[in-house]
């Protein structure tokens, strides 16, 4: 089952069961105040690449404590890479909250699946298909229905964990921008602003991406010294 983290900055609910909450946040006495442009500058070097910086800009000023949402498999083997993730998550935000999202959906199903059948009626197949490349696929590729289904389910995510930025590999880029599409599809003012972080690349010559499905691209926390 596939993890979901969302940085929140309240307690969870009674039912939600969090994984762990990491990084409390420092008492206000002993750590000085960062103005706007510096909580700016700080969450903008994360991203390769931030739409809209306006909007990132905006929300911050109305919303100093904005909601984050990640999401990771922790299946298999963890490299480096998704080490290096966590990491930049903890550069800013004060509180990060892991949670399961099968107890999320499970525990508010009624919200969940209606969103996510929403956005499978306004998309084309065609558009869904463009998606696939955050499971590590492509147009091409002989896709099951389920692999189909998975990005409007990552899409509804970003919406019913009420992200206000998506931080997320640019290899979620696409998902991301569905997302907000949706918001105008909806009408919907607030989009998910989308703070797309740089790729570990792999190993092996002509690698974007290091990924755990490839041993040889990638250097895992449990590998010996040489």
């Amino acid at each position: 089952m596939k993890a979901k983290h969302a940085l929140h900055h309240t307690s969870p609910s009674s039912g939600v069961q969090s994984l762990s909450v990491d990084s409390q946040p420092p008492s206000s006495s002993s750590t000085p105040q960062m103005s706007l442009e510096e909580k700016f500058k700080i969450i903008r070097s994360v991203g390769e690449e931030c739409i809209q910086e306006d909007e990132l800009l905006n929300l911050l000023n109305l919303k100093p404590e904005p909601i984050c949402y990640d999401g990771f498999e922790p299946s298999g083997r963890m490299h480096i890479a998704q080490v290096a993730l966590h990491l930049d998550l903890l550069c800013f935000f004060l509180n990060v909250e892991f949670l399961w999202s099968s107890d999320e959906i499970n525990s508010r199903a009624s919200e969940y699946w209606p969103l996510v059948m929403d956005i499978a009626r306004r998309n084309k197949l065609l558009r869904i298909m463009r998606c696939c490349q955050i499971m590590g696929r492509s147009e091409q590729d002989e896709l099951s229905a389920a692999q189909i289904l998975y990005p409007c389910m990552q899409c509804a995510d970003i919406f019913f964990l009420k992200a206000d930025i998506c931080q997320l590999g640019m290899d979620q880029r696409k998902v991301n921008v569905l997302a907000r599409e949706y918001c105008d599809d909806i009408k919907r003012k607030n989009k998910p602003i989308i703070l797309s972080h740089h790729m570990l690349l792999g190993l092996q010559q002509g690698q974007e991406k290091m990924s755990k499905s490839d041993p040889s691209s990638s250097i895992f926390m449990e590998d010996e010294e040489v």
